[in-house]
């Protein structure tokens, strides 16, 4: 490949990595049981992007991006299960003992359901494939530096989250990432039924 498009691309991929969305309220809310955690729940994060990527490679997300009514429902899947992971948060209150951490699955779940993800690999990642080698090894390439980038990246958010967690306190942490999630889960909700009523 390129130099010049992979250096675009790592530049495009930590820009999307710095904006937060679902998968930075997600980390967040496993640092709130330690930087382990929150690694483990970016890296769940991480092999959802890492299935997107492989379908991607092999032409299905494109498929799916093709077909409206399936990117709805992984939409609404999507912020249904956030708004479920924010009420199951809430539901803890701000009892230090009582906040039940995420981990790898919600992690994973949370990414896999991630409408923005799809696209990010139909539209985004192949304006940087070349014509130099094969598209599909290409697009493999940029996948596999993308997860690269991802664990990197939440390791050092979970790491870097944990003093502050433990300064706030475990439980407040908790209450407000799943007041985020509700937010997030809800505003998907309201513009899917804005761009599909």
């Amino acid at each position: 490949m390129e130099t010049s498009l992979l250096v675009g691309f790592i530049g495009v991929a930590l820009v999307a990595y710095l904006v937060p969305g679902p998968d930075w309220l997600i980390v967040l809310k496993g640092a709130t049981a330690g930087p382990r955690r929150g690694a483990v729940t970016g890296l769940g994060s991480q092999t959802g992007l890492l299935v997107h990527g492989l379908l991607a490679t092999m032409g299905v997300s494109a498929l799916i991006a093709a077909a409206p009514g399936a990117l709805i429902v992984i939409q609404v899947l999507g912020a249904l299960y956030l708004l479920y992971l924010a009420i199951t948060g809430l539901m803890g209150g701000t009892d230090e003992g009582s906040a039940a951490p995420v981990g790898w699955r919600e992690g994973f779940i949370t990414n896999i359901t991630n409408p923005k993800v799809i696209v990010f690999f139909v539209a985004i990642a192949p304006q940087f494939v070349g014509s130099g080698q094969p598209i599909w090894l290409q697009m493999f390439i940029l996948t596999l530096l993308d997860v690269i980038i991802g664990i990197l990246w939440w390791t050092l958010l979970a790491c870097a989250l944990s003093p502050l967690v433990t300064r706030i306190g475990i439980g407040r942490i908790n209450v407000v990432a799943s007041v985020l999630l509700t937010v997030v889960a809800l505003g998907l909700l309201a513009v899917t039924a804005a761009e599909h009523l």
